[in-house]
């Protein structure tokens, strides 16, 4: 539609809206829900960008991630004629994230630039074990597992991940039955304690 609407208008500013909102379907590495949504995506943004005047690029970008007043974190990135093709970024780390209420953004300068923020979390479905009628399965999230076992008082992020799974009482047999447990990304999985953890004689084999 952008693309089309470029064709019939050569009004930049009457198709500000339709870019803002293709801004907000972008991920946090400038893609789309798919492929095919990226391609078209893209095509569409790299031809208004053509449209807009070129000029120079002088801007100072300062973010500021406050809780309620208080500043915890601020940072400037600088973009001008040798770097305005280069993405610039800044993690903000969970200690932060978790106090943060707002983010204020403030540019001072002339020229154009493009700023996204993005939030990445889970959300762990409550609801308790799901029948799939040969097996009862349930998932056990634990944020604070390792701190309840040991001794260290500050939680390093871990998280403990428990399935459980049972073959139904007016089951006699139930053959060959696979377990998968996927991590999300920015995770990995701790061999040796899940191979302790893990007792249970009828378990012929752990794949990681």
């Amino acid at each position: 539609i952008l693309l089309a609407q470029m064709e019939l208008d050569a009004n930049i500013e009457n198709h500000l809206p339709m870019v803002r909102w293709l801004m907000t379907q972008r991920n946090s590495l400038g893609g789309f829900a798919s492929t095919q949504d990226t391609v078209v995506g893209l095509h569409g943004l790299s031809a208004f960008a053509m449209k807009l005047e070129s000029g120079s690029v002088d801007l100072d970008i300062q973010f500021d991630v406050l809780e309620d007043t208080q500043v915890l974190l601020t940072e400037t990135f600088k973009v001008a004629a040798n770097n305005m093709k280069l993405l610039q970024t800044r993690y903000v780390s969970r200690e932060v994230s978790n106090k943060a209420t707002t983010v204020k953004v403030k540019l001072v300068g002339s020229g154009r630039a493009l700023v996204q923020s993005a939030v990445k979390f889970y959300v762990t479905e409550e609801g308790g074990a799901v029948d799939s009628g040969d097996f009862v399965v349930d998932i056990i999230t634990d944020g604070n597992a390792r701190r309840k076992r040991s001794a260290e008082s500050a939680d390093d992020g871990s998280v403990w991940v428990k399935g459980c799974a049972a073959a139904k009482p007016d089951k006699e047999t139930s053959g060959m039955t696979i377990i998968q447990i996927g991590v999300p990304s920015g995770y990995s999985a701790d061999q040796t304690e899940t191979r302790s953890k893990t007792t249970s004689p009828d378990i012929k084999l752990i794949e990681f």
